[in-house]
């Protein structure tokens, strides 16, 4: 979260990814799925976001209802 704070978005990227990597069973793989996804939202990687949302709800977190929503307008 500070790398994002810091618009160090390649640098986030890079490390909640290794994170996955690392611990693949943590129990705050949601929040970092959910990051991931926002990331690649702000690169208009909507795919990639959209899976990422999906992980992150699938590992229980409540993923942002706008983040969703704003998803969704941009695969139609």
């Amino acid at each position: 979260m500070v790398e994002l704070s810091l618009k160090n978005e390649e640098r986030a990227l890079e490390l909640f990814l290794k994170a996955l990597v690392l611990n693949p069973e943590d129990s705050q793989n949601g929040l970092i799925y959910n990051n991931i996804a926002v990331i690649y939202f702000h690169r208009e990687k909507y795919e990639l976001s959209w899976e990422f949302a999906q992980k992150a709800l699938q590992a229980g977190f409540k993923v942002d209802n706008n983040l969703l929503q704003a998803l969704i307008k941009k695969l139609k």
